[in-house]
């Protein structure tokens, strides 16, 4: 299957390889399924728990965009972006993060709504899919507004760039 939009095609599946400086060799299946014209479902073969992410197409930059979040322990909050990016050249896959978010309070409101909508996932008979629909469409406006602020500031840390076909 191949979804055209704008100048990108998007097609349905994708294998992502790479050199992590940190971790070493990723490689991991996305499987990217369109719900509306720029609603997508992003299902990630090394992130099965969490699976789908609700990702938004956008046709400046030809990139689907999707979030996550976790709350360690430790109190370390993270706010994780992952950008899918086609250019002339072949699919790129950016994992991206914000750690130094400047609400705690806002922070862990954002963080329990992303938990509840994972959980609603996992068991979706006992879930509205209009309702579930909203809550993610809310989610990510928030967390788009917390992104785009970061990226003005500069204040975000590309944790990979892996090729992808």
């Amino acid at each position: 299957m191949v979804c055209n939009v704008g100048v990108a095609e998007i097609k349905s599946n994708y294998n992502c390889s790479g050199i992590d400086d940190f971790i070493g060799k990723i490689e991991y299946d996305l499987k990217i399924k369109k719900r509306t014209e720029k609603i997508y479902d992003v299902y990630h073969s090394g992130m099965v728990d969490q699976n789908p992410f609700f990702a938004y197409f956008f046709e400046s930059d030809n990139s689907l965009i999707w979030f996550s979040s976790s709350k360690l322990e430790n109190g370390d909050r993270n706010l994780f972006i992952d950008r899918f990016i086609y250019s002339g050249s072949g699919y790129t896959h950016l994992l991206l993060t914000i750690s130094d978010i400047e609400s705690t309070a806002e922070f862990d409101q954002l963080h329990i709504t992303y938990e509840n909508i994972v959980k609603m996932k996992k068991d979706p008979t006992n879930v509205d899919p209009d309702a579930l629909y909203f809550i993610e469409q809310n989610w990510f406006k928030k967390t788009n507004a917390i992104a785009q602020k970061a990226f003005k500031k500069k204040n975000f840390e590309i944790l990979s760039e892996l090729e992808c076909d």
